[in-house]
């Protein structure tokens, strides 16, 4: 999905979407069939997408990303730094419209897909970056599917204390405790097809007195 998530609240998907954008790349491509999909973004409802495709059309789930995170702007994946295009791109929305998108480069891809958001109601389907199997071998971020399973299963599990479960985090991760703190204060907007915002928080234990927005 491309956009602006917290759209989703209220504008509501008619639920072939994932499909038919995937297949309609697929023609474009001429392929009958695309032989497997895989989410472009490890983050939020876009890693969820693919696997419903996959589950849907019976083909394989690949386990990688071009991201191992969640980032706002089509370029920034590594198939992007490794020279591979975005396009052809197909994008669709819930009322059925639907297109295909060739560009000169990434940019302009996200700067023409962004408006198209925009006005499909700051959110739409794509399916973008076709690839080979060697390209999602040698650009691919792989096991990301796998690692947010993992991480799942650490937010869901039993834990002996909060500070126990954030230690397990940290270890799944392979990352590290920038901050403990409550949430005082929240901002949200949606501007541009993106979603923005202000974090204000307060330190708590370690971080006593301080803060961090």
């Amino acid at each position: 999905m491309m956009g602006a998530p917290s759209v989703a609240i209220e504008k509501f998907p008619k639920g072939d979407e994932f499909v038919r954008v995937f297949e309609k790349l697929g023609k474009y491509l001429d392929q009958e069939t695309i032989a497997g999909t895989f989410p472009m973004e490890a983050g939020g409802v876009n890693s969820m997408i693919p696997i419903v495709v996959a589950a849907k059309l019976g083909i394989p789930l690949v386990d990688c990303d071009g991201m191992g995170r969640a980032f706002p702007e089509l370029p920034m994946v590594t198939f992007h730094l490794n020279g591979m295009s975005a396009t052809p791109m197909a994008i669709t929305d819930e009322k059925g419209n639907i297109g295909i998108m060739e560009t000169i480069d990434n940019t302009w891809t996200e700067r023409l897909a962004r408006v198209q958001t925009v006005e499909m109601g700051a959110s739409a389907l794509v399916s973008i970056y076709p690839a080979t199997g060697k390209q999602l071998q040698d650009y691919g971020i792989h096991n990301i599917v796998t690692l947010s399973e993992e991480i799942g299963k650490v937010i869901r599990g039993t834990y002996a204390d909060e500070q126990e479960k954030r230690q397990a985090l940290v270890e799944v991760t392979d990352g590290f405790e920038l901050f403990q703190g409550k949430i005082l204060d929240v901002e949200r907007e949606v501007k541009g097809g993106f979603n923005l915002g202000r974090v204000k928080l307060s330190g708590l234990n370690s971080d006593a007195g301080s803060e961090a927005v």
